[in-house]
């Protein structure tokens, strides 16, 4: 599903879970109680988006690995990304007589200081001169789809752990007691 299309659907589940609440527990719950419940809820389902879509990432970058290996030739290396520096690595391969030509940012995440990200392309791109044959994994329902890299990068697994987090901190506030003022008759 689309990453859209997923964060629509939990902003609507949400919308939806907070009316049940609000008619489940009207009159029971003090106000603020009942806005706790539903920015709970949010930030769960804001959880559960990330989970989901970091999950498709790592299914989608391992199944890379099982495609048919191709060798192919770099033809580029070189640092871009402007303000976020990256590798930008371009190959050639053939696949039944069609020549194809992909691009690869080698799974280099592109967050971190700005000197830590061009070193960390600086060293990725010297192993990567041109002429030099490199592995290509690439579709084979669609040869035009390639990668030089199928493992994932631990930024990946940072979104992986951030989106369990938020859902447990989510379900937390959701399950907390609410104190309610309690008046007494003297």
């Amino acid at each position: 599903m689309h990453y859209w299309g997923m964060v629509v659907l939990a902003f609507l589940s949400a919308i939806v879970a907070a009316g049940r609440m609000k008619q489940k527990q009207s009159g029971r719950l003090p106000s603020i109680a009942r806005k706790w419940k539903v920015v709970s809820l949010l930030v769960m389902h804001v959880g559960v988006l990330l989970v989901i879509w970091m999950t498709g990432e790592i299914i989608q970058i391992n199944q890379t690995a099982n495609w048919p290996t191709q060798t192919g030739h770099i033809i580029e290396a070189v640092i871009g990304g402007g303000r976020a520096y990256r590798p930008e690595v371009r190959y050639r391969y053939t696949v039944n007589n069609q020549v194809y030509t992909g691009e690869s940012s080698l799974n280099a995440p592109g967050f971190g200081g700005k000197r830590k990200r061009y070193d960390a392309a600086s060293s990725l791109i010297e192993q990567f001169q041109p002429g030099d044959s490199v592995i290509v994994f690439y579709n084979p329902e669609q040869p035009s789809e390639s990668t030089l890299s199928t493992v994932p990068t631990w930024d990946v697994f940072v979104k992986l752990v951030c989106g369990v987090f938020v859902f447990v901190i989510g379900l937390y506030v959701t399950l907390l007691p609410r104190r309610t003022k309690t008046t007494g008759s003297i």
